[in-house]
């Protein structure tokens, strides 16, 4: 836990900056671990063997990088809170914006493929 530093005391101030890498590393783990098992009920290890299983890629659109610096969407079922998978940014805000609504993404894929006028 960080306390406040006295300017005077340039000891405590040298080792928080030749250490605040490492510090800070380990508060957003632990605030990472504990959002994980807020939000889902899943560990951090469980999140990794997830990723692991689906090639460290995403889900759907397999994309190596989530697109994004917020990282990686967890995929959950919002009335069951079943997880999914995880998935890049564009991927979870394209679920989002058909509301995971398969009739959606079907006449979506109709649209795509129906011929157009050019």
């Amino acid at each position: 836990m960080l306390t406040w530093l006295a300017p005077k005391d340039g000891r405590r101030l040298r080792y928080y900056h030749k250490n605040s890498g490492d510090i800070n590393a380990g508060v957003r783990a632990a605030a990472r671990r504990k959002a994980l098992k807020r939000k889902y009920g899943i560990t951090l290890e469980q999140w990794e063997e997830l990723f692991t299983a689906q090639g460290q890629r995403c889900a759907i659109c397999q994309r190596d990088h989530p697109g994004r610096t917020s990282g990686w969407a967890l995929d959950h079922n919002h009335d069951t809170g079943e997880i999914r998978g995880i998935l890049c940014h564009r991927c979870n805000v394209a679920l989002g914006f058909v509301e995971e609504n398969p009739a959606v993404l079907f006449a979506l894929e109709m649209y795509l493929r129906a011929p157009h006028v050019r």
